[in-house]
């Protein structure tokens, strides 16, 4: 074959090549050729140069021989386990066929990891390197587009072949994904992402204020609880999805530490939330101490957080992911089979995030690559969870209301049948003999036996003889009210007899017993009266027992009896409380 027809077949061959693939082998690898496509993943052709040498520059790694150290990525993404700075070069070729429409449209590089220390892009320019660089570690006016993520500007590519560089600057990282984007294609994107940020942070911001008005107009911690857990969530959100940035130039390490710190009180919060709302420490102790080793849990993620130690924090909020949803869920089950209706939304709410954390832990893992709604997942769990949260809360203030329209309908019911004194209002003797036998056999458990309170005043019959019984039936009656005021809504008050008291403490310890006892006596002693237009104030002893396995009621009202003897004796105006016998459990 003469050597001209040689040159025109092998030049006819290379443009039949260049013309209907869109990568080939070119000097620097795989090459890019950008069309039609909505966007292109670089991981096919993006090369890595492995070095540990942090000095190097734009024009060494393009020149020889470093550009010869370059070698393709070989995976779906970039990854990088070190916990100290790295430095990581990479290169990409593309270009866009002469005429095509793509060679006519401006095109994007972008990533969707936004926790970068500094990266900076090199492009080809006629008179050398073009770069931008930016980072987290540097202003937010440094980036070359507004973005919560790192986006920057290919050159122009209807004119041939092209390199682009990229130096990253940074300690490990997740899997790092970059994409080339038509410029139209990379708006509707976004704005397609800005709707959904807009939607889901709007229904959190919702949920705060809504449910903030309501914990201060009911003054109930529950929904306290609720608005910590899902304030942290959202400002937690912020932080993942780096929109935060562009409200404050934080610095890597402030970002970091503020984001580990964030979503440790984010998981404290929650899980402070579901004892509360549950009702799950007076349903289940176990299944309680196990939600309390959540909420410590959720503390430690924040310490590691400010430790400067993001890599425990990362794990353990990984761990979190796995164990805390069970968790909830078992909760959730407990309290519905212990008849708290509210459950099934709690159970659905959180059945609801369970699937999101697990998607966003499989992400997070690299198991699954680049997926929007993956990335989003605990975004979008979020804000349909705190939806679904309200409306248990809602349940709960039902279920609340009916059990006061119980509990109202059985004092009326009380009083009909006559069991309460006449001039206090507190239950009289008979209710407390019937009732103090029902608690003592149900009362079996060694977290549920019942405490007894023995209140006498004392110099109460001088009292009487100085300013006259009419004056006495006041003190009595304000003994009463103050009573009734300091002890819960499950106990007995009962007036024993004279000016002498009872009450009977369901399910209470021996310290939350005297606490409510040291708020009556010191209650009372303040209280004054006015007797003939003088001031006088009275004060008032205490005996408490708590009941013991196998102990009868006749012994249980003796050892209470005698401890408020011993207080009388002791001076008087204070609190005495039996001993506990060496045999109880």
């Amino acid at each position: 074959m003469p050597y001209r027809s040689l040159k025109v077949f092998v030049v006819c061959l290379l443009c039949l090549l260049a013309a209907s693939g869109s990568a080939w082998a070119g000097e620097h690898g795989p090459v890019l050729e950008l069309g039609g496509q909505p966007n292109y993943d670089l991981a096919p052709y993006l090369q890595v140069l492995d070095v540990s040498e942090s000095r190097l520059t734009i024009d060494q790694v393009s020149t020889e021989p470093w550009n010869r150290h370059f070698k393709l990525l070989g995976g779906p993404a970039l990854e990088s386990p070190s916990r100290d700075l790295r430095i990581h070069w990479l290169r990409f070729t593309a270009f866009a066929p002469k005429g095509s429409v793509a060679a006519k449209t401006t095109w994007l590089i972008a990533t969707d990891y936004v926790y970068l220390d500094k990266i900076d892009f090199y492009r080809p320019a006629p008179e050398g390197w073009e770069v931008v660089k930016t980072g987290l570690n540097r202003p937010f006016a440094t980036r070359e587009l507004a973005n919560r993520s790192f986006v920057f500007t290919l050159p122009q590519t209807d004119k041939g072949l092209f390199t682009c560089y990229l130096r990253l600057e940074t300690k490990g990282f997740n899997p790092l994904h970059f994409y080339a984007w038509p410029l139209p294609a990379f708006i509707s994107h976004t704005t397609k992402e800005s709707y959904l940020f807009a939607i889901c942070y709007g229904v959190l911001l919702s949920m705060i204020a809504f449910n903030l008005f309501i914990a201060i107009s009911l003054r109930d911690r529950v929904y306290l609880y609720y608005v910590g857990y899902i304030l942290f969530a959202l400002v937690s959100m912020t932080f993942l999805h780096g929109q935060v940035t562009a409200l404050w130039d934080f610095g890597t390490q402030t970002f970091v530490t503020m984001l580990w710190v964030n979503m440790g009180l984010f998981t404290a919060f929650a899980y402070l939330f579901m004892r509360g709302i549950l009702n799950i420490r007076s349903l289940s102790p176990l299944v309680d101490k196990l939600l309390l080793f959540g909420f410590c849990y959720g503390l430690s993620i924040s310490v590691a957080g400010l430790m400067n130690l993001p890599w425990i924090s990362r794990w353990l909020t990984l761990g979190s992911g796995i164990f805390s949803p069970w968790l909830a869920l078992t909760a959730g089950i407990v309290s519905l089979r212990r008849g708290f209706a509210a459950a099934r939304y709690f159970l659905l709410a959180w059945g609801v995030l369970a699937a999101a954390v697990a998607i966003f832990v499989i992400q997070e893992l690299g198991l699954i690559q680049g997926e929007y709604w993956a990335r989003n997942s605990l975004l979008v769990g979020t804000a349909l969870e705190s939806i679904l949260l309200s409306l248990a809360l809602a349940a709960r203030i039902r279920d609340l209301k009916e059990e006061r329209r119980v509990l109202a309908e059985s004092e009326n019911r009380f009083k009909n049948l006559s069991y309460t004194d006449g001039l206090t209002g507190l239950f009289n003797k008979r209710f407390f003999s019937l009732h103090l036998e029902e608690a003592l056999s149900s009362g079996q458990g060694p977290n549920d036996r019942p405490c007894l309170l023995f209140i006498d005043l004392d110099d109460f019959k001088l009292f009487n003889d100085t300013y006259g019984h009419d004056q006495g039936d006041l003190v009595l009656q304000g003994l009463a009210g103050i009573i009734t005021d300091r002890v819960r809504s499950n106990d007995m008050p009962c007036r024993w007899g004279g000016e002498e008291f009872a009450v009977i403490l369901l399910g209470a310890t021996l310290e939350s017993a005297a606490a409510i006892a040291e708020r009556i006596r010191q209650s009372f002693a303040q209280y004054a009266f006015s007797p003939n237009g003088q001031t006088v104030r009275q004060t008032l002893s205490v005996g408490l027992a708590r009941a013991q396995q196998g102990e009868s009621s006749a012994e249980f009202i003796r050892r209470a009896d005698q401890a408020l003897y011993r207080a009388k004796r002791a001076g008087k105006n204070q609190l005495y409380v039996s001993a506990v016998k060496p045999s109880s459990p």
